[in-house]
């Protein structure tokens, strides 16, 4: 105790003694090839990756009608270059007439997009196209 009347603590006493603390905590660190900010996304080093769009239907939003592409090339992969999807709104428009889909509802239709690898799956972004 102090001449004013406070307790000292020891060092031994305060706190608990946390295994990171202690030890220095081990972990294996994915390695990154690419990142955009714009898009908070970034790809793990990969040979391969699955780009998809995933447009959603109004109606029930469960149901969803997928366009892929396969990327096997490493500029693309690495973000040297750009890459594409092919989409045909054209079936989209066909199915909302053949069956109970509301995909395109007044000119507007959602999508999702994601990105599939060994070890990954990512939400990478979504909107609309009108």
């Amino acid at each position: 105790m102090t001449n004013n009347g406070f307790r000292v603590a020891s060092q031994r006493s305060i706190g608990y003694p946390y295994r990171d603390v202690i030890q220095e905590a081990t972990y294996n660190p994915a390695q990154r090839i690419s990142s955009t900010p714009k898009s908070e996304f970034e790809i793990v080093n990969a040979d391969s990756a699955t780009l998809a769009l995933r447009f959603r239907s109004f109606k029930y939003l469960s149901d969803y009608k997928e366009f892929s592409t396969l990327i096997t090339d490493p500029d693309v992969l690495e973000g040297r270059k750009e890459g594409s999807v092919e989409v045909d709104f054209s079936i989209l428009v066909d199915m909302d007439k053949s069956s109970d889909y509301w995909f395109v509802v007044g000119g507007r239709t959602y999508f999702e997009g994601f990105l599939f690898g060994p070890n990954r799956t990512s939400f990478t972004y979504k909107g609309f196209f009108d």
